[in-house]
C-alpha cells in the first residue's frame, strides 16, 4: 500500500475563534457576503447558538459560538488535487470576520486506501503482538510533529457502496493539520490557511513514514 493511491473523498477547515456571532455571521452568508456569485443556496438553517449554509455546488458551512466549518466532498486521487476551494473560502470567510479573534486552524481531509481486508491489515501492520484471537483488531491513530503544527493520522475500515449494491472496502484515513495559535495578526491566519497544497503535501509525507513501518 502506497501513499500515491491515497483517494480524496472530503476536504474542511476548521477555524476556531475565541467567540463567533452566528447571526451576524448568518446573514454575511446568506446575502452572498462570503460566497458572491458563485452558487446558489440550496439549504440554510438558523438556530440559537448556530446556522449552516449549504450550496448547490456541494460547498458547506457550519458555524457555532467557537467554530466555522467549511467543507466539501470530493472524489479524485489526492496528489492531484492542487486546487482546493475550500482553503479559499475559508480565507475568504476569514477576511470578512476580521474582527475575530482566532485561536486554531484544523486543516482536515478524509481519504481512502483500497484494500480488500482493512482491519487485518491494519492490525498485521502495526500491532507487534502478531499472534491475537480473531476477534481482536485494532484501528490506530498517529500523531506526527511537523513545523509549528501536527499531523494527525486516525485509521479505520471503511466500506463504500458501488453500482449493483455491492460494497467496495478501503482503509480510511481522517487527516488533521492542527495549527494553534493565537495569531498575531489576520496575515499570520490567512498564511495558514490559504496553502492547501502545502497541507496535501504535508499530509502525504506523513502517511508515507506511516506506511513504511509496513
Amino acid at each position: 500500500m502506497h501513499a500515491a493511491d491515497a483517494l480524496l473523498r472530503s476536504i474542511s477547515v476548521v477555524v476556531i475563534a475565541d467567540t463567533y456571532r452566528p447571526d451576524a455571521i448568518y446573514k454575511n452568508l446568506v446575502n452572498g457576503r462570503i460566497m458572491p456569485d458563485r452558487s446558489k443556496i440550496d439549504q440554510s438553517v438558523q438556530a440559537p447558538g448556530g446556522c449552516e449554509v449549504l450550496y448547490s455546488n456541494g460547498m458547506h458551512i457550519a458555524v457555532n459560538q467557537q467554530r466555522a466549518i467549511i467543507g466539501n466532498e470530493y472524489d479524485e486521487p489526492l496528489r492531484e488535487c492542487l486546487n482546493d476551494e475550500v482553503h479559499g473560502l475559508a480565507a475568504e470567510f476569514i477576511k470578512v470576520h476580521n474582527d475575530v479573534a482566532y485561536r486554531a486552524v484544523g486543516l482536515n481531509c478524509a481519504i481512502v486506501l483500497p484494500h480488500n481486508d482493512p482491519l487485518h491489515w491494519m492490525t498485521q501492520t502495526f500491532l507487534k503482538a502478531k499472534s491475537l484471537p480473531a476477534n481482536v483488531s485494532m484501528v490506530p491513530q498517529f500523531a506526527i510533529k511537523t513545523d509549528k503544527a501536527e499531523l494527525s493520522l486516525a485509521f479505520a475500515p471503511v466500506e463504500e457502496p458501488r453500482n449493483g449494491g455491492d460494497l467496495k472496502r478501503f482503509v480510511g484515513v481522517n487527516c488533521n493539520h492542527h495549527h494553534g495559535g493565537p495569531f498575531k495578526t489576520d496575515a499570520d491566519i490567512l498564511r495558514t490557511v490559504i496553502d492547501w497544497k502545502g497541507t496535501r503535501d504535508t499530509i502525504l509525507s506523513g502517511l508515507e513514514k506511516v506506511l513504511d513501518l509496513e
